[in-house]
């Protein structure tokens, strides 16, 4: 992260993918070809009041934020989410069953509802289904209740935990239900081919992030 001053308060933005929260990945979604705007989503100041603030360190600024022209590279599995342990094998991977048929049908039901083309919509289920998973580890009882009361919590942890959790548990759901395999690749949806990333970007990166690996 890196911090800078303005109008005598200070505040910090990320440098790299790795820093960015899940809301903020989504945010990006609606990103134009507005810097201000990018500030907005990861200060959570307002856009009129950042345009004529007095910013102290804004080179660093623009400097800093020059990696949300790269394509994300999140890696096929990770080891927290937030602060709870996700349980791997020998080799790094996941090892994830699903522990009852609560948290089965409701990942399912989530799923179920979903625009089929809709990539945005598809990306922001991640939260629930990572509540759902994360939930029962935390309380060691699946509670949808609890689960769905999780969710905003979700959108507080780092992009590449959710992203990389939420897809698995996204795959391994269309395994089941379409009858494939059990192996999958991992990979996750990427804003910049949402229709709702600007022609502006696109032309600055050839998949910026907009552009991911994001979910």
């Amino acid at each position: 992260m890196i911090n800078f001053k303005l109008n005598g308060k200070t505040y910090s933005i990320p440098q790299k993918w790795e820093e960015v929260t899940f809301k903020q990945y989504l945010d990006i979604f609606e990103l134009k070809d507005d810097t201000i705007q990018l500030v907005s989503i990861f200060t959570g100041l307002e856009y009129d009041y950042l345009k004529n603030a007095v910013i102290i360190g804004l080179d660093d600024i623009l400097t800093a934020l020059s990696f949300i022209y790269k394509m994300p590279e999140f890696p096929g599995s990770v080891s927290e989410c937030g602060p709870f342990k996700i349980h791997n094998n020998s080799k790094g991977g996941f090892n994830i069953q699903h522990e009852s048929l609560g948290q089965f049908e409701d990942m399912r039901a989530v799923m179920n509802k979903l625009p089929e083309k809709d990539i945005k919509a598809h990306t922001a289920a991640y939260a629930e289904y990572v509540a759902i998973y994360l939930q029962k580890i935390k309380d060691k009882e699946y509670s949808h209740l609890k689960a769905q009361q999780m969710v905003e919590e979700i959108y507080t942890y780092p992009a590449f935990q959710v992203i990389t959790l939420g897809s698995f548990f996204f795959l391994k759901l269309k395994s089941f239900l379409n009858g494939l395999a059990k192996t999958f690749p991992n990979t996750v949806p990427n804003p910049k081919k949402s229709k709702q990333v600007t022609n502006g970007y696109k032309k600055r990166s050839a998949r910026s992030p907009q552009s991911r690996k994001r979910r």
